[in-house]
This record gives structure tokens, C-alpha cells and sequence, in this order.
């Protein structure tokens, strides 16, 4: 009978040990990769808050919500939305993490990411000439 007890204090012991990969925050590229990004706004952060608001918003109707597809191979596609632009965007393009993965470089473009969570992404359109910020914003 003993024998039980301790069969059953050790199963209970090894059910509640933690999961410590629960715990771990996902890599830059996990969040890039994990689900397609929607584009939802871009344009000039004129007041600098970090933030595009509607008057700073300048992605025409045929660019908003085209979706942007990060694979895990530095590949990636941008599928136009039903609205879409003259010639259209539709395509492929190549991306890379760069700086300790606070950039990411899209087709020979150096953008800096100002923040990335499980379902946002805003990145800032690494301009040296232009007083503003360009700002890019995704959601999922």
C-alpha cells in the first residue's frame, strides 16, 4: 500500500512541475513569423509621439490592409487587398534582421523596429533626411 502512495505523490509532483517554455518571451523572429501582418496605417508621426493618428495616416485605400507574409527562410509576399492599386502590389521580397534585431532590412530597406508584440508591429522608415518620422503600422 505504501508502494501506491508513492506512485501517486510522484505522478501529482511530476503534474504540477512548471512548463518553463510557457515562460519564455518568443524571439523577434518567432513574432515576425508566427502569423501574416495587416497593414493598417503609415504616414509621417508629425508630433513625434510615436503614434499615427488619423491626420498623419497617408496609406491610400488601395494600400490599407494588404497583408504582409514573413516566412521563416528571409522570404516574404505582400498580398494586395480586394481594393487593389494600380499596377498592383502583389509580390515577393526578401527580409533580414540585422543590430541585434532592432532592424530589419526589406529589399535593401533599413527599417528600425520601434516595437513588436504578439499582435502589433510598428516600424520606422530609417530616413536619415527627413526630420519626421515615417512610421509603418501592422496588426494581425
Amino acid at each position: 500500500m505504501k508502494q501506491v502512495w508513492i506512485a501517486i505523490a510522484a505522478i501529482t509532483i511530476l503534474a504540477c512541475k512548471k512548463d518553463n517554455n510557457h515562460n519564455t518571451p518568443k524571439s523577434t523572429k518567432e513574432l515576425l513569423t508566427q502569423q501574416h501582418w495587416i497593414n493598417v496605417a503609415g504616414g509621417f508621426d508629425e508630433n513625434g509621439n510615436g503614434v499615427i493618428e488619423s491626420n498623419e495616416n497617408a496609406l491610400i485605400d488601395c494600400e490599407k490592409n494588404n497583408t504582409y507574409i514573413f516566412n521563416a527562410d528571409g522570404t516574404g509576399s505582400i498580398v494586395d487587398n480586394p481594393a487593389a492599386c494600380t499596377p498592383p502590389i502583389d509580390g515577393n521580397f526578401t527580409w533580414e534582421l540585422t543590430n541585434d534585431n532592432e532592424h530589419i532590412i526589406v529589399n535593401q530597406q533599413s527599417l528600425s523596429i520601434v516595437r513588436i508584440t504578439e499582435s502589433d508591429l510598428l516600424l520606422k522608415v530609417d530616413v536619415q533626411a527627413v526630420p519626421p518620422s515615417f512610421l509603418l503600422e501592422y496588426h494581425h
